[in-house]
């Protein structure tokens, strides 16, 4: 079986509009890049498109714009491993809410 890190699995099952954490209480952390925000949105094989960024849930009800969710709220750890330089700390999230394309 291979391991895949857990920022891959949760941005694949978002853009796959399938996410295992989707009403889940469970606490992460979501970023937010400009940079990814204006380049992300391309062609799927499928036809479909990418979102540009997701809607997340805050544990006290907001609603904030994300285009990356970690398990961490380490900030070095998501420079180190996140393609986009401009990445922005948003808070921690718990509910996915949805994609905007």
């Amino acid at each position: 079986m291979i391991k895949v890190p857990r920022i891959i699995a949760v941005m694949l099952g978002i853009l796959l509009n399938h996410t295992p954490l989707q009403g889940a209480e469970t606490v992460h952390y979501g970023y937010y890049s400009q940079h990814a925000a204006d380049r992300i949105q391309g062609q799927m094989t499928d036809g479909s498109r990418t979102p540009r960024y997701s809607i997340w849930k805050t544990p006290d009800g907001r609603e904030v714009i994300t285009t990356a969710v970690y398990d961490t709220p380490d900030m070095q750890e998501v420079k180190r491993t996140y393609r986009w330089d401009d990445v922005m700390y948003v808070g921690p999230v718990t509910t996915w809410v949805r994609n905007v394309q």
